[in-house]
């Protein structure tokens, strides 16, 4: 199994957090239970060791909307996480810390599939591929996937043509 350790200072967001994030329920309606998925910057500078990264994003794969940590959250999820949410809209909530930002979304990387169980600061977590990462799609109508390129993606179903060469 892959080892990484998250750079500084979205491993001090992440540890105390995690336990936390791991308890945001599966809606009803989904069949099977969704765990959620490092992904962003913080996954990338842990493997690459390339940069500081003052956010972690979390993506939960097959949710649909968040709304209900917002609207019907009897565990307290946000309330504990420690700040005020900053609702982006139904499938993104970024919650802001004096030292960075969590950001969750209910987003499906593509592609489908890459991502792999990896021993994240000593435990095993979900953890998107760099190719998901890199690629910074998502299978809804945001502008933007967290800790992914700030370039809109493609609709559903749909693909963008390639870029001219240079």
């Amino acid at each position: 199994m892959k080892k990484l350790t998250l750079p500084k200072p979205a491993t001090d967001l992440w540890t105390p957090a995690r336990d936390i994030i791991h308890e945001i329920p599966t809606p009803e309606e989904t069949p099977h239970p969704i765990r959620p998925h490092i992904a962003g910057g913080s996954a990338l500078a842990a493997r690459w060791n390339h940069r500081a990264s003052t956010d972690i994003d979390i993506v939960f794969p097959g949710r649909v909307s968040l709304t209900d940590l917002i609207e019907n959250d009897p565990r307290n999820i946000l309330q504990r996480l420690g700040e005020t949410p900053d609702v982006v809209d139904h499938r993104q909530i970024v919650i802001d810390f004096p030292n960075g930002a969590i950001d969750l979304a209910a987003i499906d990387p593509r592609p489908s599939l890459g991502q792999a169980d990896t021993l994240v600061d000593g435990r095993i977590e979900t953890v998107l591929s760099n190719a998901q990462i890199l690629r910074g799609s998502s299978s809804g109508p945001t502008t933007s996937t967290p800790g992914t390129s700030s370039t809109s993606p493609s609709p559903p179903g749909k693909t963008l043509p390639p870029s001219p060469p240079p």
